[in-house]
C-alpha cells in the first residue's frame, strides 16, 4: 500500500485561529520557558530528584511529536527552530548506550530503584522514540535515525531473553506496553526480526498479565474496560496491530483492530469525542465522566489508524467528532494554556502546573500532548493510495499531496464550516485522480456539484467517489446542517445531547448573563428554531446561535469546544421535550 506524502496542510478559519494562536502562544515558546523539560536528563546521574515521577521523561517526547505533527502540516520555520532546538537537548541528554529515561546508572545497572521497585520506563522512551521517528519521516534526518536505532536496540538488550531483564519485571504494564508500538513501526520500517521478536514476546506477556489466552482474541473479543488493566495508554499497544498489518498484509490484525475500535466506540467514547473516565476506559458513556486530554489524544491515534485500515466513514465521522468538540476544548483561545479534561458538563480545568517536573512549571501530561490530538488532522483529514484521494476533513484550508507517483494534488477548501455547510473544493491534480469525498452520517441530504454536474445520490455515511480529470476543477459540497440528537441514559437519562453537524451545542452561562435559574434551560423539540447570533468577545466561539427557551426565553446555545473557557459553568446535556431518539452516534 503506497500511501500519499503530506505536503502541506494549512488550516485557516476556525479551526486554523485556535491552531495558530497556540502555536505561538504555547508551541513556540514552551521548550525554552520550561528548561527543565530537558535538564531532568542532565540532573539523573548527578542530581537525582528522590520526588522524581517515574513518568517524567514523557513531557519531552509529548511535546515535540506535537510540534513535529504541527510542523508537517504548515513548515514553520520557527517552530522547525524549535524542534531543533529540543532534540539537542534530547540528543545530549541521551546515554551511550541508548537510554533515554530518567532513572540514574546505578538503578538502570541493579534493574531495582532505591524502594525495590524494577526499573522499566519504556513509556518515556515511547514518546521521545516516537518523536525521532516522526521526525525522521519528515525530514529523513540521519541523525534522529542513529538516536533512535541506539534506543531501540538499547530496549531489545535489556529485555535479552538469555541476558536481559526479564518481561516479567516490567512494572505498570498498562503505560510501559506500550513501547510495542514503536517496536511494530520500527520493524515496518527496517525489517529487523529482533523488533518483532520483542514485540510478539510483549504480546504474550500482556496476554498472560490480563488473563488472556491469546493476543488477538484478548482485543478482539473484549472491551479494553472489561480488562483488569483498563488504563487508556494500552492504546497505543492496540494501535500498533495496524502497523503489523501495513507491513504483513495479514488481516487478523486488522480485524483485531477494528473490533476493539468498534467495543471502545460503544461504551468509553462520550457524546463530547472525549474518552474514559480519569484515564482509563469505562462500560457505558452516560457516567458522569471527566475524559482526561492525554486519553482523548490515544483516542484519536488509534482512530486514525482504524480509519486508514478499514476506510470507513463512519471512523472518519469520529475523528471530526473529537477535533471539532473535545479536543478543541483542551486549548484555550489565546493558545496560551491547555485544560486537563472534557467533561460533558461543569468547568474548565487548566492542565498547565499540574505536573511535578521542576524546572517545567507549565508541563504536565495533559498539557503536554493538547496540541498532539490536532496534529493528528494531518494523518486522517486527507490521504491517498495510488491515485485514490481521500478527503475527510471539511474547513478552510489549502492542502498539497504528494501521491506515490510523485505527481501533485491541490486542494483548497473555501468555507465557513462548520457554521454552514457549503464547501467549495477547487481541485489542481497533475494527472487525473479519483476523489473519495466523506458524507457524514448525519447529513441526511447532500447536495454536490462539479462544473454544470448536479450529483443527488450522494448516500450518507459513504464516500462519494468523483473522477477528477487533470487540471482545475472546482466542486461544491452542501451538507445537511439539520440538528440530531442522542438521548441521554443512565446518570445523563432524560436530556439529549444535541448536534448541528458535528458540533455538540452547549448552554454556557457566559452567553446568558440574564439567565438566573440554577438549572440550564428547558427546550421544545418543535421549537428548536436556530438563528445566528453576534458576539463581540475578542475570542469568539466557533458557533453561537440564539433559540427560545420553552418560556419564550432567548437562549444563546455555543459550541462544545468554546463553552466553559471563560471560566463560568456549562452544560451539554440539553433538556429538549419530544427529541427523537437515537442517534447516528451510537
Amino acid at each position: 500500500m503506497a500511501l500519499a506524502v503530506l505536503q502541506e496542510m494549512r488550516l485557516s478559519g476556525a479551526m486554523g485561529d485556535r491552531l495558530h494562536a497556540a502555536v505561538s502562544q504555547w508551541l513556540l515558546p514552551a521548550p525554552y520557558a520550561n528548561p527543565g523539560l530537558f535538564d531532568v536528563y542532565v540532573r539523573r546521574d548527578n542530581d537525582p530528584d528522590p520526588a522524581l515521577s517515574p513518568r517524567a521523561g514523557e513531557y519531552s517526547g509529548k511535546y515535540l511529536i506535537s510540534a513535529i505533527l504541527i510542523f508537517r502540516m504548515q513548515r514553520e520555520p520557527r517552530l522547525r527552530a524549535a524542534i531543533e532546538y529540543s532534540l539537542f537537548k534530547l540528543y545530549d541528554a541521551q546515554s551511550e548506550d541508548g537510554y533515554l529515561g530518567v532513572f540514574c546508572e546505578k538503578e538502570r545497572m541493579t534493574g531495582r530503584t532505591p524502594s525495590g521497585a524494577p526499573v522499566a520506563d519504556l513509556w518515556n522512551h515511547y514518546y521521545n522514540m516516537l518523536a525521532l521517528y516522526l521526525w525522521i519521516k519528515t525530514t529523513n534526518s540521519l541523525q534522529a535515525m542513529e538516536r533512535l536505532t541506539r534506543a531501540a536496540n538499547f530496549i531489545c538488550e535489556w529485555f535479552d531473553p538469555e541476558k536481559g531483564h526479564p518481561l516479567s519485571d516490567i512494572a505498570h504494564p498498562e503505560l510501559n506496553f506500550c513501547i510495542m508500538h514503536i517496536l511494530a513501526l520500527l520493524y515496518r520500517a527496517a525489517g529487523d526480526e529482533a523488533y518483532y521478536d520483542l514485540w510478539k514476546r510483549m504480546s504474550e506477556e500482556l496476554t498472560r498479565i490480563e488473563g488472556g489466552e491469546n493476543f488477538f482474541e484478548l482485543f478482539g473479543d473484549n472491551a479494553l474496560s472489561e480488562l483488569p488493566k483498563s488504563d487508556a495508554t494500552l492504546l497505543y499497544t492496540v494501535e500498533s496491530l495496524y502497523t503489523m498489518h501495513h507491513y504483513l498484509h495479514e488481516e487478523h490484525y486488522a480485524r483485531t483492530l477494528y473490533a476493539q475500535y468498534k467495543r471502545l466506540r460503544a461504551a468509553s467514547r462520550l457524546p463530547n469525542g472525549g474518552f474514559g473516565n480519569m484515564g482509563h476506559a469505562i462500560r457505558t458513556p452516560y457516567i458522569l465522566a471527566q475524559p482526561e486530554t492525554c486519553s482523548v489524544t490515544a483516542w484519536t491515534a488509534l482512530c486514525t489508524d482504524t480509519l486508514r485500515a478499514m476506510r470507513r466513514v463512519s471512523i472518519a465521522d469520529e475523528l471530526e467528532l473529537t477535533a471539532f468538540n473535545a479536543a478543541l476544548s483542551a486549548l484555550h483561545p489565546s493558545g496560551r494554556y491547555m485544560h486537563r479534561y472534557a467533561p460533558m458538563s461543569g468547568l474548565r480545568r487548566p492542565a498547565c502546573g499540574s505536573g511535578d517536573l521542576a524546572g517545567a512549571p507549565e508541563f504536565s501530561c495533559c498539557s503536554a500532548e493538547a496540541m498532539h490530538t490536532l496534529g493528528l488532522i494531518s494523518q486522517w483529514g486527507v490521504f491517498a493510495d495510488e491515485d485514490e484521494v481521500y478527503l475527510n476533513y471539511y474547513g478552510a484550508s489549502s492542502i498539497v499531496l504528494q501521491l506515490s507517483s510523485g505527481r501533485l494534488v491541490h486542494i483548497t477548501q473555501n468555507t465557513d464550516y462548520p457554521l454552514s455547510g457549503k464547501v467549495t473544493l477547487t481541485v489542481t491534480a497533475q494527472r487525473a485522480v479519483t476523489l473519495h469525498l466523506r458524507i457524514p452520517r448525519w447529513s441526511r441530504d447532500t447536495l454536490i456539484t462539479m462544473e454544470s454536474a448536479v450529483f443527488y445520490d450522494a448516500e450518507c455515511g459513504q464516500y462519494y467517489t468523483i473522477h477528477v480529470p487533470a487540471g482545475t476543477v472546482q466542486l461544491e459540497l452542501n451538507l445537511d446542517m439539520n440538528l440530531h440528537y442522542w438521548e441521554g441514559e443512565g446518570d445523563a437519562v432524560g436530556p439529549p445531547a444535541v448536534y448541528r453537524g458535528p458540533i455538540l451545542l452547549t448552554f454556557d452561562r457566559h452567553y446568558n448573563p440574564r439567565w438566573t435559574e440554577s438549572l440550564a434551560p428547558v427546550f421544545d423539540y418543535g421549537g428548536m428554531h436556530l438563528e445566528p447570533a453576534e458576539c463581540d468577545d475578542y475570542y469568539a466561539p466557533l458557533v453561537l446561535f440564539t433559540v427560545l427557551a420553552r418560556d419564550g426565553t432567548p437562549i444563546r446555545l455555543c459550541d462544545y469546544a468554546s463553552a466553559g473557557q471563560f471560566g463560568t459553568q456549562f452544560e451539554s446535556w440539553l433538556t429538549v421535550r419530544r427529541a427523537p431518539r437515537g442517534s447516528v452516534w451510537l
